[in-house]
């Protein structure tokens, strides 16, 4: 998961073993966000993404996303030990 997208202060966290496991965890953390904050959270179109935004033009909000990972221990957990 990628908090933040494109931003400075954005991390990446959690490696899953399916992405539909990743998908519930983000949106549980976009919802638990968007609760201490009193915003609302949006789907990307594409599902991957959560869009947590206060509704108000002037404030961009930000943003948790599920990407594809090819790190070593993404593709371990997925795949199982290479060697």
């Amino acid at each position: 998961m990628d908090s933040t997208r494109g931003s400075q202060i954005g991390y990446h966290e959690e490696i899953f073993g399916s992405s539909s496991e990743a998908r519930v965890a983000a949106r549980d953390r976009a919802v638990w966000l968007a609760g201490l904050s009193g915003w609302r959270v949006h789907t990307v179109s594409s599902g991957d993404g959560f869009l947590i935004t206060s509704g108000r033009a002037h404030e961009a909000g930000r943003m948790i996303e599920v990407q594809e990972c090819d790190h070593p221990a993404c593709l371990e957990a997925a795949y199982g030990p290479m060697c």
